[in-house]
């Protein structure tokens, strides 16, 4: 992958390098309008990287989802969600992953699909 500009980068909570290129960020920043907001961006998607409350493979294990717990509303527990590429790119024989994309969800979108295991998180260390 060519050099590109990025808008975060920081390492996840098994350490791996993760960058969010510009290009992308600008692509869901449309659909998901929190990533304009600065008590979001950057600071949730970096925490949800460092400090998960889980991960949990993506439909088809391409990608994996760190969802981090930020609070409940009757019952109803909403998540920051940070959507990693497994496969990293090597740049400067560093190898990076990089952030497909970020969002505020309201459910676990992948518990639909049989097989998918939770990895538990606490303090950003698994259990």
């Amino acid at each position: 992958m060519p050099e590109q500009e990025h808008i975060l980068k920081c390492r996840d909570c098994e350490g791996k390098l993760v960058i969010f290129h510009r290009h992308n960020y600008d692509i869901h920043k449309k659909k998901h309008p929190e990533l304009e907001d600065t008590a979001f961006f950057p600071d949730r998607v970096r925490n949800a990287l460092k400090y998960p409350t889980f991960t949990i493979p993506g439909n088809g294990n391409s990608v994996t989802c760190y969802y981090v717990e930020e609070f409940s509303i009757n019952g109803i527990i909403k998540y920051t969600k940070v959507v990693l590429m497994n496969k990293p790119y090597i740049m400067a024989n560093e190898k990076i992953h990089h952030i497909m994309t970020a969002h505020k969800v309201g459910h676990v979108q992948e518990e639909k699909y049989p097989g998918l295991k939770k990895q538990m998180y606490h303090n950003g260390n698994k259990i």
